[in-house]
């Protein structure tokens, strides 16, 4: 959680705001959620299937 904070304190020192305007620093939530989701990381792909055609 302590890096999630650094990370945070970074990017607003780097002028990047979060979406929620009235909050001046990222959440541990938010980050965390960056860090793992599928498209942040590189891992989504456009048009992907799951299933089988029939």
């Amino acid at each position: 959680m302590k890096k999630q904070k650094k990370i945070g304190d970074m990017l607003y020192e780097k002028g990047i705001i979060p979406k929620r305007k009235e909050s001046k620093n990222f959440g541990a939530s938010s980050i965390f959620r960056i860090l793992t989701s599928e498209i942040y990381i590189g891992l989504y792909v456009y048009n992907k299937r799951k299933g089988k055609k029939v």
